[in-house]
């Protein structure tokens, strides 16, 4: 999926989506564009009314076959993880809200896509342009790891760049993420089939029966 801004004029939300203090999403956000979609959701650049700033909104919204309250808790559990993990290489949120019939959370925007997206556009990057994406990694995963958390599903796609120059990424998705639990460390991981997206897998995670931070 191209890294592009296609106007989407149909998307709208309900006027009870609203945050923990009550505050009405239409009353301080308007869709922009959709800048991709997933299975259960798609991600929009919004404009904040009130200053004109842009953001990112990961957007679900109800539909048939779409466990709704199994979603809700994915979402929540996303937000709180990446309030634990506030780090310049890990992807700011700004804030959940929920309603009867849709849910969304309002993260930075990232101007130049996904790292996956970058090779599409550029094709090879310069091997300092790599280093450097791969220490703002380092410092991401390190940030995740000290508070407790697997993420579990890094990969290009997850990552958010600026530009193919000097790139600044953040790491984002943390909707497969896990806590380590410090009475047990694979416990927390083994609740659920995820092993990962195919191709980014360890043998260890694609062979193996659990999870663990090494």
């Amino acid at each position: 999926l191209e890294f592009r801004r296609v106007l989407f004029r149909s998307a709208s939300v309900g006027p009870d989506l609203v945050d923990g203090a009550g505050g009405r999403f239409s009353d301080r956000y308007v869709l922009r564009s959709r800048l991709g979609s997933g299975c259960s959701s798609s991600v929009y650049a919004v404009r904040d009314l009130s200053g004109g700033e842009e953001a990112a909104c990961k957007l679900a919204q109800r539909r048939p076959k779409l466990r709704w309250t199994q979603l809700q808790r994915h979402f929540e559990h996303e937000v709180k993880l990446l309030r634990m993990c506030v780090h310049p290489r890990v992807i700011g949120c700004r804030g959940l809200y929920v309603g009867s019939e849709d849910l969304a959370i309002l993260l930075d925007l990232m101007p130049g896509g996904d790292c996956q997206q970058l090779l599409k556009r550029h094709g090879a990057l310069a091997e300092p342009a790599v280093h450097t994406i791969m220490e703002q990694l380092f410092d991401a995963l390190t940030c995740v790891h000290a508070h407790g958390i697997l993420h579990r599903d890094v990969k290009l796609e997850n990552l958010l760049v600026t530009t193919a120059i000097s790139p600044q990424i953040k790491l984002c998705d943390f909707g497969h993420s896990c806590l380590i639990e410090s009475a047990s460390v694979q416990a927390p991981c083994t609740a659920d089939s995820f092993r990962g997206t195919e191709g980014y897998q360890a043998p260890e995670i694609s062979h193996g029966p659990n999870w663990s931070p090494a």
